[in-house]
């Protein structure tokens, strides 16, 4: 991630990035993608480690990434790791 941000100051032409930097979009015409399209990808993306294919489906049947855009969802992140019976 690091190295990423790294390139990503650097084609942005900035000496530090700050919180909104991260979000920027590097071009313009950057393809998008829907909600379905997004699951793919990452569902595709997780099954490249024996742990990543392991964890994918309980990570989507216990909704622990809510990523999908919707009308009076809040921005932000939440973790709950108070308590190790917790999951985060």
């Amino acid at each position: 991630m690091q190295r990423y941000y790294r390139l990503k100051a650097r084609i942005l032409n900035v000496d530090q990035l700050y919180d909104y930097d991260r979000y920027a979009p590097l071009f313009a015409d950057q393809p998008s993608c829907d909600w379905k399209q997004a699951r793919q990808i990452v569902q595709e993306s997780t099954a490249l480690s024996a742990q990543g294919r392991g964890d994918r489906p309980r990570v989507l049947r216990q909704r622990w990434i809510d990523a999908e855009l919707r009308t009076g969802k809040r921005s932000g992140a939440f973790s709950s790791s108070a308590v190790p019976s917790a999951h985060p």
